[in-house]
């Protein structure tokens, strides 16, 4: 099967890490629902290399994997490789920043 991936959110970069890793901290239960909702993992790919060795350890056990990251992506992929060179791909698109939004939020 074909399909189209973009990534949708930050690369890694150290800075914007320690911005966003509170943000995952103070709301760690309603982050990790979001990032393992079954239609946000349909859709994004979560990615970013990890550090060698844990920088994080004190923190709840779903959030770990995020919080131990160099840089945090969400990649969106659409199985369907013909929409992308139609007008039909605006609508996968509009659904794929609607499941970004709450994520955004948190993060911001």
């Amino acid at each position: 099967m074909r399909s189209l991936s973009a990534k949708a959110m930050y690369g890694s970069n150290p800075a914007l890490m320690r911005e966003i890793r509170p943000h995952i901290l103070a709301k760690p239960q309603k982050f990790h629902s979001l990032v393992t909702d079954p239609k946000f993992q349909e859709r994004f790919e979560v990615v970013g290399d990890m550090f060698k060795r844990p920088k994080f350890i004190d923190a709840p056990e779903g959030v770990l994997p995020y919080l131990n990251r160099k840089g945090l992506s969400f990649c969106f992929s659409s199985p369907n490789l013909k929409k992308t060179l139609s007008p039909e791909i605006a609508d996968e698109i509009i659904e794929g920043f609607a499941l970004l939004k709450p994520v955004y939020r948190l993060l911001m």
